[in-house]
Order: structure tokens, then sequence, then C-alpha cells
């Protein structure tokens, strides 16, 4: 017999007693395990559209976890832990109880004319699993989206009561990986390589790296939903850190993670961010893309005049918009975090609705700067109404809080209000795309980056952006491309090359490019340096990219139309040949190349048959790159002549090298050197140099013109560019008294031909 005593209660049990106490337990444990693995044995096998990833969902460490098989990258295996806590405690434990499971397959095609690639296959594999939380008091579902460059996952919770989520416990395990991160304290800090050992909290994207696989983490369409993601990393693994409102039931944003063998390999799965958001079905092809050039004047003053000249500045350069930065309204410049600096009142000196009045009659658009202070004091629809009435064409955001709930509310509600009245958006500061802009196609880009303003970054910081910075979005990069003389204030400091920033225009993305952010128009006499900007679009058809190492060198060769566009730049003085196997093996090429020469200037090389033969997909293209350097090409059809150079060639006669030694600081004694030649009129242009016959001139009423435009000496066939190079207009409808109806049109500058002759006019 055995005694046992519990508080002096004595309890007898026989030996056969305990032996049947045993076996019950024994077999109550196997009833257990046999149920909880029934319901692991429901939780199923994911694939990828075309199983280049796999993952099977179990239970590891009492943790819902996928297993993920990367079949394109050598069979990697991946742990992704999933999960979060809330202040009904956990979901995502072994415990749950799974209620069912429901997969589609997605096949479709994303398609923009103001992105980086103009058609993008979309497919994936996506599968919701719903459970109940032991206690009852939840109910959730883990969403998962297996694309074949990545894995994305998101929760919806609901319960009957007010609920937290405090943290997540979405992860991915890399240990195994030895693996390096390069750590973002914010978002104009720069990155810090951190080891496989060690500790700390990134914001997003995290871009994580090893010699077997390349990783990217980041999140996707939070609408204000939770403060901006940040990632902890901590011995190798990582995990999402993520805070939520208190609610009855939400859904959370998209966290999602790129896998790729290597780093190039990995920035094409950039478009997946895209993918995990909803798309905008509104007509907006009253949205402009374009080039843009800040209004950077002496002493931050601004007038009227002066305005002027940069308009008539970005109109020669093919320019689409004029940026009216900080100090252009209120108290004026460093005044404008004043409260009393009202938005709706410029400067004295100028007179906004001339200047808007100007750039429409140039096909210009004017974009206005506007800060926090502003926007949280003053009442927003009165200064958007306001804007509108005078024909602003976009904002600039400074100074927003990108960093807390409240302040991507107010971000998001500007955006909106700004679409419903036609105006692009451009957001500064602490604020990251989420791939929104599919949403709100006018949100253009944002700068939350460590830009060119930084006149210090160096070569390991721009070609490390491509991989980071860069898989989140659009972004203003705010190139300081350097005028004369060069050893100026705003030039001095400038750590990379000539070369380095034309690179940088074609391979950092935004659709509203800024070139000259500390530049005047009078800085730069050379044409041969600057025309490569000239001929460059901000949106595109395609891209390859040719070679990449992160903090070393990076190339990219983009596409608009039939012209490929390639951007290299370093970090070390490095040898570039490229493979142009990209290119249609039964064509032949030509191009244009530019790169750094001593001291600080560009020089243009043109590689064509009357020279070394035409390239062709077995050439290799080969320059030299210094230190910091960088180098541009344009490739183009060998027989790629006069027609598509149209909108490329508007160059008056060559502009007065004027001693900018003495007036570099005295914009009024050097605007006149930029204004347009009298004897020139509208509808005329010059060809490039290498060009030296005059073409002959359509000639054509009214200029402006709204609905209809009459040509007097035209052939059968009418063709209509916009100042991108675009063809927009090819008709043989040509009506009585030779009208062309161009209603179609936006407003803007465009050029005509029959293929003879050509003009220019402007579309009200």
């Amino acid at each position: 017999m055995i005694k046992v005593t519990i508080k002096r209660i004595e309890l007898i049990y026989s030996l056969q007693d305990v032996k049947l106490c045993l076996i019950i337990l024994l077999l109550l444990c196997i009833s257990i395990n046999t149920m909880a693995q029934s319901d692991v044995e429901k939780l199923p096998i994911i694939s990828s559209p075309n199983n280049q990833i796999t993952c099977q969902l179990q239970y590891l460490n009492n943790d819902l976890t996928a297993k993920i098989t990367l079949v394109s990258v050598n069979s990697e295996k991946v742990n992704m832990h999933l999960g979060l806590r809330t202040t009904e405690g956990y979901i995502g434990k072994s415990n749950d109880i799974f209620v069912e499971n429901k997969s589609k397959n997605y096949s479709g095609v994303i398609t923009s004319n103001i992105s980086e690639k103009s058609s993008i296959i979309d497919q994936y594999t996506e599968t919701t699993l719903r459970f109940n939380t032991s206690d009852s008091k939840l109910t959730y579902d883990v969403v998962m989206r297996l694309y074949d460059e990545g894995v994305a996952v998101r929760y919806n919770v609901f319960s009957n009561l007010s609920f937290n989520i405090s943290s997540d416990n979405t992860s991915i395990d890399l240990t195994a990986f030895n693996p390096s991160c390069y750590k973002e304290s914010k978002t104009e800090s720069g990155y810090d390589m951190k080891g496989p050992s060690a500790n700390g909290t990134s914001i997003a994207p995290l871009f994580i790296n090893s010699t077997r696989l390349s990783v990217l983490m980041n999140e996707a369409a939070n609408l204000a939903i939770a403060n901006p993601l940040r990632i902890e990393f901590k011995n190798s693994k990582f995990t999402f850190l993520q805070a939520y409102n208190t609610a009855m039931s939400i859904g959370t944003s998209w966290r999602y993670c790129i896998f790729a063998e290597n780093p190039s390999k990995m920035i094409y799965g950039k478009y997946i961010i895209t993918s995990l958001n909803n798309q905008n079905n509104d007509n907006i092809d009253w949205i402009k893309t374009g080039k843009t050039f800040r209004a950077c004047t002496s002493n931050n003053k601004y007038n009227t005049d002066s305005i002027k000249s940069r308009i008539d500045f970005a109109y020669k350069m093919n320019f689409s918009y004029v940026l009216l930065d900080a100090g252009w309204y209120g108290l004026g410049y460093s005044k404008e975090n004043n409260a009393k600096s009202d938005p709706r009142i410029p400067v004295a000196e100028l007179d906004i609705e001339e200047v808007c009045r100007y750039g429409a009659e140039k096909g210009i658009g004017i974009i206005v700067y506007v800060n926090k202070v502003a926007w949280d004091k003053y009442n927003n629809k009165e200064i958007l109404d306001l804007y509108q009435k005078w024909g602003i064409k976009g904002l600039k955001l400074g100074y927003m809080d990108g960093n807390t709930r409240s302040g991507l509310s107010k971000i998001y509600s500007i955006i909106q209000s700004a679409y419903n009245r036609r105006m692009i958006v451009n957001v500064h500061d602490e604020f990251r795309q989420t791939g929104l802009e599919r949403q709100f196609p006018n949100l253009m880009t944002t700068e939350g980056i460590k830009g060119n303003e930084h006149r210090e970054n160096k070569g390991d910081h721009t070609t490390l952006l491509p991989f980071s910075r860069f898989m989140t979005g659009s972004g203003d990069y705010t190139i300081c491309y350097p005028g004369y003389p060069i050893n100026s204030e705003a030039y001095k400091n400038m750590a990379t090359t000539k070369g380095h920033q034309l690179a940088l225009a074609t391979a950092f993305f935004c659709p509203i490019q800024h070139i000259f952010w500390y530049g005047k128009p009078y800085e730069y006499p050379n044409k041969t340096e600057i025309e490569y900007f000239k001929k460059l679009p901000t949106v595109w058809d395609d891209y390859k990219i040719l070679e990449g190492n992160p903090s070393n060198y990076f190339t990219i060769a983009r596409r608009s139309g039939k012209r490929w566009f390639i951007s290299s730049h370093t970090y070390s003085a490095r040898e570039v040949k490229l493979d142009l196997s990209f290119l249609d093996g039964e064509k032949s090429y030509k191009a244009d190349v530019y790169t750094d020469i001593e001291p600080n200037n560009i020089q243009k090389n043109s590689i064509e048959k009357k020279h070394i033969g035409n390239l062709t997909t077995s050439s290799k293209l080969s320059f030299s790159l210094s230190n910091n350097g960088g180098a541009v090409a344009i490739i183009s059809e060998s027989d790629d002549e006069f027609e598509s150079d149209l909108i490329t060639s508007t160059e008056d006669e060559p502009t007065p090298i004027v001693d900018l030694s003495q007036n570099s600081n005295r914009d009024n004694e050097t605007a006149e050197n930029i204004k347009d030649n009298n004897s020139m009129p509208i509808n005329t242009f010059e060809t490039p140099n290498s060009i030296k016959n005059k073409i002959e001139v359509l000639k054509l009423y009214p200029n402006p013109a709204e609905n209809f435009i009459t040509i007097e000496n035209v052939e059968k066939k009418i063709m209509i560019f916009d100042v991108n190079g675009r063809k927009v207009l090819e008709t043989t409808n040509i009506k009585d008294k030779n009208e062309i109806d161009i209603s179609c049109l936006k407003r803007g500058l465009y050029i005509i031909s029959d293929g003879k002759k050509t003009a220019k006019f402007v579309k009200q």
C-alpha cells in the first residue's frame, strides 16, 4: 500500500489504483496529442505560382511557423514564425483551434504610365487560415501570399471586446546564413552594417545579406493603421515590430520578405509592395511626370522675374516643373516655421498668379513648399482651394510627421485632398512609402532618404540605396549636379563627380526627378555637360540590373520606348565592361556615352557606324570610372534618327559664358543670359550641333491653342510628341482648312511633325 498525506488528510491507494491512473493519464495524453496532430495535418502546404517557393505550416516550439523552402535559391530553408501578442493573450499558438482554410490563385498584370516598369506580371497564391483562440475570446485569420520572389503575411483579428495588438511575433530566423544587415536609425541617418551577432532595431525596409541569401524585409499598405514598421535584429533573428490601436476587430498591414540568391536578383522582387496595395481605377491622365527645377534664388529671395527666369530654363531643358521651396510665403525663408507665416500669403516680391500663368504658357507646372506648421495652423481646405485657383500643380510637404499614426493620417488626408484638385505631392522628411502610391497615384515621390544635400555622401552610400531605400518606392534624392564655379559654397564639399550625378538621375527612380538642387540657370554654360538631362525620361517601360555590389558599384539599364539609358556609378575606381545581350539580337545600335574628364567636366563619345561599327548584342560597352565616379549612356537603334530627337533638340543659340566669379550671387544681372532669343519665334527650333542644316518649319496657329490648331504647309500625316519624347497622337484625319483636333491632349508643351517639317505649340 501507498500512503499519501496532503494537508494532514490521509489518502490510501492501492498499487492497482495507481497503475489505473497512470494508464488513464497516458491515454489522455495520446488523445490530446492525436487531436493536435490532426489539426496540424489540416494546415496546408502552399506553393508560389511557379513553385519557386514552397511553405509548410506547422507548430514549432509552440509557435505557428511557416517552414519556407526557397527552391530558386538552391532550396535553402528559412523559418518564419507567425503570430501577435494582444491584451487578450497570444495568437498563433499550438493550443489555438484551427477552423478552416481558404485558398486562391491570382494571375494578372499591373500596368502604369508613371512607374519604373510599365507592365508587371502579378501572380501569387493566397491562403487564409482561420483560428479560434483556446479561450474563444478571439477569432483570427492568418493571410499568407506566396510570390515566386517572396512571402507576405497579414492578420485579421475579430473580437466582441476592445483589445490592443501590443507587439508582433512575426519573425524570420536566418542564423544558418551568418548574415549582415544594414541598419538605418531614421530616414536621414544613413546606414550602419551590423554583423550576425549584433542586436538592435532599424526602420524599414531592412536589407539583409549573406554569401548564400539576400533578403529584404518591409511593410505594405499602412494607411495610418499603425506606426511605421521597425525591425528588431538579435543574433540573426529578425522580428517585425508594430503596435495597433485599441479595436474590436482589426486588419493589419502586410509584412513581407523578398528572397534571392544575390542582391541584384533581389531587386526584381520590389514589385511585391505594389501588388500588396489596392489599385486606383480612376482616369489619371492628368498626372504629369518629368524633371523638376528647384528655384534656388540668391539670398532665398523670391521675386517674380527671377522665378520666370527659372521657368525659362526649365522650358529649355524639357523639364515639367519648377519648385518654389521654403521662403516663398508668409514671413519668408528661415521663418516658415513661425506660426504666423501664412501659406496663403506670398512674400511681397512674388506675384504667384503671374508666375503660374507664365508657367502654364510655357508648359511648366508650379510646385510649392508648405511645411507642417502651416498645415497644422491653417485651414487646409482654404489653402488648397486657393492654390487651385492660382493654378498650382503640386505640393511639397515639409517636415511632416511620418512616425505616428496621427502623422500618417494627416499626410494621407492632404494627399487625398490634393488628388481631388489634381495636384501632385512630394512628401519630405520622416516619411516612407508602403506602396500606397498605387492607391494615391498623385503621391509622386518622397524624400525619407539621406539625399544629396548631404554633399559629403560618397559612392558607398549611393551604391547601397538601390538595395535598401529604393526597395520601398521612389525617392527624392535632391541631386545636386554642380554648376560653375565648381568651388562655390554650394558645391565645394561635393564628394562625388559630375558623372556620378548623371548616373544617379537614372539609377534612382523618381517621377519628378530634381536635378540641379542648388543650381542657378546661368551656372551651366557648357551645353554638352547637361544635354543628357534634356533627353532623360523620369518614368520607364522596363529595367535590367546589369551588375551590383552593395556599397561598391551599381549599373542599371532602363528602357523608354526604343531607347535604353544606362547608368553606372561606383565607390572605388574600376573598369566597366557591360554585357549588352538584353538588346534585340535582330537589330544594331548606336550609343552616346557621357563620362568624367578632369577637371570636373563631362565628355561625350558617340559610337557610330562610321567610327567602329554598330553595337550588337554581343558587344561590350566599356568605360573607366574614377573614385566616386560614374557614367551614363543612351543606346538607340541605328536607324533612330531625327524624329525621336525632336523633343530633346530645343536649343537656342549658345548661352554666353559670364564671369561667374563676379555674378554668381546676382540673379538680376545674369537672368537675361537665359532668356529666349527674341529673334527665334516659338514654333522654331534647331537640331543638335551634329546636324548643321536647319529644318523647315510648319506654320500653325493659334499658338497657344485649346481644341484645334490650323496648319498651313502640312503633309498628309501628322505626329505629335510630348516633352518626354513619347508619341501621343498620330493622325491622317486632317479636317477642312487643315485643322487638327487636339482636344484629347493635356495642357502643356508639344512638338508636331509631318515627317519633314516641325513646330512647337502649347496646348491650353
